[in-house]
């Protein structure tokens, strides 16, 4: 018996995903993925065995291209606040241009399946140390006032420029140039918010 290719696994990942952020999780059609993209509906089993590991694949994937994406961005920068707005500018754009639905879709998850509560809590500590790590270099370099603690700066400015972005996105039409300048005036008015509480 000839050996799977071992590239059909991911090829299936990135057509689900790809199905994933247009349709959501209930719009994941695994019979149609396969046929759209010529593989055995068996190798899909071979895989992933049930519906259900293969949402789990995907979603470990996204979480996986998600901070390698982000670690990228990164890497160059030396400046904790300039980390801190590049992480904020970055969630924006993956939320506004690539991921529309993703709220949805999390939301969408089983969250009572314990490989998934595993994956989530995992996903979430990393996310909390990334983002304590930045908070805490932005407090050595002065950024941060001592008044503050570091989730109440994460809340203030990662919060607050969500929520401005989401506003501006529902309630006015700008070009992506006008959008992410306004995005940019607003990082500007929190880092001075979070530096002299």
């Amino acid at each position: 018996m000839t050996r799977p290719s071992k590239h059909i696994d991911k090829k299936l990942i990135e057509a689900g995903k790809a199905c994933l952020f247009k349709k959501g999780i209930r719009g994941i059609n695994v019979r149609a993925i396969c046929v759209k993209h010529r593989i055995n509906l068996g190798m899909f089993f071979y895989y992933f065995r049930s519906k259900k590991n293969f949402i789990r694949e995907i979603f470990i994937s996204f979480v996986e291209d998600t901070t390698k994406q982000v670690s990228d961005e990164l890497a160059n920068i030396s400046s904790p606040i300039e980390k801190m707005r590049r992480v904020a500018l970055f969630t924006i754009k993956l939320h506004r241009e690539k991921h529309e639905n993703f709220e949805s879709i999390i939301r969408g998850l089983d969250f009572k399946d314990r490989s998934l509560i595993k994956l989530r809590k995992t996903m979430i500590d990393k996310w909390r140390a990334f983002f304590k790590t930045i908070a805490d270099g932005c407090r050595q370099g002065g950024y941060i006032s001592d008044e503050l603690d570091t989730e109440q700066a994460l809340s203030i400015y990662l919060g607050g420029i969500h929520t401005y972005s989401k506003f501006i996105d529902e309630f006015f039409q700008y070009s992506d140039e006008e959008y992410y300048e306004k995005i940019n005036k607003m990082s500007d008015i929190l880092e001075s918010k979070i530096k002299k509480m």
